[in-house]
């Protein structure tokens, strides 16, 4: 939730938090049934290689937007110092004679 609201726009960040609720509340509701039904087809093991194989299937896809995430922070921060330091610029005084 911390990193939903560090890295969401102010804009933005009601809205985020409820859809992160709403598959919190989805995942309570049915993983129970997803892990009863793939108990029941595969056995023991199958729910906890069904999870694996999904989490090895979306973690490059989580990899990508975190890195995403970083570079548009990077870039905001770099335009930030360009932003301040041209500001800086316009209120100097140069002798130029």
């Amino acid at each position: 939730m911390s990193l939903l609201i560090a890295h969401s726009s102010k804009e933005d960040r009601e809205a985020n938090i409820g859809l992160l609720e709403v598959a919190t509340g989805l995942g309570l509701l049915l993983g129970p049934l997803n892990g009863s039904l793939l108990h029941r087809i595969g056995g023991y093991s199958l729910p906890f290689t069904f999870n694996a194989g999904c989490f090895a299937v979306l973690l490059p896809a989580v990899i990508v937007q975190f890195r995403r995430i970083a570079e548009a922070q990077v870039i905001e921060e770099v335009a930030i110092v360009i932003e301040k330091d041209s500001a800086k610029m316009d209120s100097m005084e140069f002798d130029v004679s």
